[in-house]
This record gives C-alpha cells, sequence and structure tokens, in this order.
C-alpha cells in the first residue's frame, strides 16, 4: 500500500471518478486500532458499493491489517487517513488528532492537508563556522549534504575567546583590532561563498535557513545577496554545530510558523481590501470566483463543513444532507481544491482568526489596470 508524500496528495486535487475518504484516529493499541479501523473501512466500503454500483467490486477487501500492520506496538501516529479509487490507493499517516470521517463522492476530501499541502517543504540550509561552510538541501522526506567550503586562511572565531565582543573606539583605536581582522577575514570568505552558492546552488525562491553562532548569521546576512529567501536562522554555540537531523527537524517546523504567519497575514489584507470590493465571504461568490481563477487566498474556517455539490463548470452550490443513499462532499474542501488548482492559496484557520463569521472568505486577484 503506497505511503503518500505532500507531492502525492497534491496530485490527487481535482481527481474527478468515484472516490473513497477515510479519516481514521489512532490511539496507540495496535490490536484496538486494527478493530476500530476495519469497522470504519467495513462502512465505508459498503457505503462506496451503494453509491457506485457499477465500480463496486474496486471498493472491496480494504483491510486495516495491511494499513496498519507495518507500525509497532509503541507507533506515534495519532491518525490516518486512507484514499481509495478504481485507479489509485493510498495511505498517509498523520502527526496529530483527526475526527473520524467518510467521504463518498466523485473527488477526495483533502481539507485537513491543506494546509500542508502548501508549506514549502523544499528548503537550504547554510551551516556556517567560521573557517568552513556547509550547504545542505532538504524536504519533506529528509535532508542531504550538497557542498563545504573551506577558508584559504583557517580563522578561528569562538565564544571561549569572547571574539565576538563589540568592537569600540576608545581614545581613537579600536580596543579589539584582533577581532576587527579576523571578522574582515570572514566577511571576504562568506561573500565569496555566497556567490558561489547563488551562481551553482539557489536559482529561485526556495527558502534559506542559516545555521550557526549568532554573530557568524548576523556576518553572513551582511554580505548576502538573497534576503527575501532568508527566511530565518537557527542559533546555536555547540563546537560541532547541531546534526543534520537536528537542522532538518527544526527547519520544518520553522517552515509551517511561516506559512501560518501568511496565513494571518491574509486575514488583515481581507479587512482592507474589504471595502475595495476584493474581499468576499458569500460562499456561493466564493465557488464562482473560484471557478474562474479569480482568487487570491481563500481562508477556511476550521472545524466547520457545508456538505454538498458544487459544479467544477459553473461554481454552483448545492447545499444538501450528507447521506449514505447520494454523493455528497464537503462543499469547503471542493471550492479550496478549485482554488488550489488555479494556483490560488488556501488557508485553514482557528474561529478566532477568522475576518468573518461565514465559513469562508477570499481575497480576490487585482484587477489588471485597463490601458
Amino acid at each position: 500500500m503506497k505511503h503518500l508524500t505532500n507531492h502525492d496528495l497534491k496530485e490527487l486535487i481535482g481527481k474527478n471518478e468515484p472516490c473513497l475518504t477515510v479519516y481514521a484516529p489512532l490511539e496507540g493499541d495496535l490490536s484496538k486500532d486494527i478493530q476500530t479501523l476495519q469497522s470504519m473501512l467495513n462502512e465505508a466500503c459498503d457505503h462506496a458499493r451503494n453509491t457506485f454500483p457499477i465500480v463496486s467490486p474496486h471498493f472491496d477487501g480494504l483491510s486495516a491489517k495491511n494499513v496498519l500492520g507495518e507500525q509497532s506496538d509503541q507507533y506515534q501516529n495519532k491518525g490516518v487517513a486512507i484514499f481509495k479509487s478504481p485507479t489509485f490507493l493510498g495511505i498517509r499517516l498523520m502527526h496529530q488528532k483527526i475526527d473520524p470521517l467518510i467521504v463518498v463522492s466523485d473527488s477526495f476530501h483533502l481539507k485537513p492537508f491543506f494546509n500542508y499541502l502548501q508549506v514549502e517543504n523544499r528548503y537550504m540550509a547554510i551551516c556556517l563556522d567560521s573557517d568552513r561552510v556547509r550547504l545542505y538541501r532538504g524536504d519533506q522526506m529528509g535532508i542531504e549534504s550538497v557542498s563545504e567550503f573551506r577558508s584559504a586562511t583557517v580563522v578561528h572565531l569562538t565564544p571561549s575567546r569572547q571574539a565576538f565582543e563589540p568592537i569600540t573606539r576608545h581614545g581613537g583605536r579600536f580596543n579589539n583590532q584582533e577581532t576587527m581582522r579576523m571578522e574582515r577575514s570572514i566577511l571576504r570568505f562568506f561573500k565569496r561563498i555566497d556567490n558561489d552558492i547563488r551562481r551553482h546552488y539557489i536559482t529561485s525562491n526556495i527558502p534559506v535557513i542559516l545555521v550557526g553562532p549568532t554573530r557568524l548569521t548576523q556576518l553572513y546576512r551582511n554580505v548576502n545577496k538573497h534576503r527575501s529567501a532568508v527566511i530565518a536562522t537557527i542559533p546555536h554555540s555547540q563546537p560541532t554545530g547541531p546534526m543534520p537531523g537536528d537542522i532538518h527537524h527544526q527547519t520544518l517546523q520553522i517552515l509551517e510558523e511561516f506559512h501560518q504567519r501568511r496565513a494571518l497575514k491574509g486575514t488583515f489584507e481581507f479587512r482592507y481590501t474589504k471595502p475595495f470590493g476584493r474581499a468576499i465571504d458569500n460562499m456561493s461568490k466564493i465557488a464562482e470566483a473560484a471557478v474562474r481563477g479569480e482568487i487570491k487566498s481563500l481562508m477556511i474556517r476550521s472545524g466547520a463543513s457545508v456538505w454538498g455539490r458544487v459544479s467544477r463548470r459553473t461554481g454552483k452550490v448545492l447545499v444538501q444532507d450528507k447521506q449514505a443513499s447520494q454523493i455528497s462532499d464537503d462543499i469547503l474542501d471542493d471550492i479550496g481544491e478549485l482554488v488550489l488548482k488555479n494556483q490560488g492559496e488556501v488557508f485553514v484557520i482557528p474561529a478566532r482568526d477568522m475576518p468573518t463569521n461565514e465559513p469562508l472568505a477570499a481575497i480576490l486577484q487585482p484587477k489588471p489596470i485597463a490601458s
């Protein structure tokens, strides 16, 4: 059974065929979780076979043991998502708690993953020493070393030598001439390395993380020519620096927090642009704008669901009860997928941060200025 990456999940956006989605919480007791999940899978498959009788054989035989059988008794996953259609079967283990949910429709239900799908999970980490720079490349799956650069002149600035004391003037002379000389040497080294990295490795807006003692990261920023890409630093004072695995773990947290800050920025933009007609919270109008590709940012109230159907051609919304006898999906999920498919942003944010009382809020793309 295929374990899905973020890239795999992105490929499911807008998939149009009989689809079954199951979200199941896990308690950490393998035998109990298998029993609970199997009960949900049986219910889901019965629902899918009744809803799509022509392809009913494709929804037979989903086994909870096959989904969770590789997990140990001490596994840390809090939930699992299962995606099944006549042409696809995959799972995604989840580290956060999830409410149980079964959705049978003509597309997959992806709303719990919207925020994760848009977090830029590629990054470059620049690990700084005074005479050495190590470059790492990472993504959701892990981190790898790309290159290492060494200074022709050996320079050592360490906290134990108090080499990072502020340089001040006293009687017209510097009180730390040695520190100034070494910092100049480091700046020349960092400038050369920054040019090499920019020329050969960082050719897009991929996020960059600086790793190193605070003074070294400050010096590197002084010569850095792609400041817009440097989104954070990871300070450390250990002589050997953090291990790559530690860098990777901290960077993924930084990227997620960076995405959340963008979501909050969207709420302020909504309030600012609404008087100018560029922000709307009417679900029907949002759906129509999503079909036309006119939405820049969409905010969905966390925990909200509106069941029914959305026309992918016109954006017309039909609200209905969620029943086992009919095709019904979460309208908020469908609209979110339309926005993502048309290169817009989608944020699922807490109710307290929503700029409106409605379950949806959208910022429209600026209209081109007429010439």
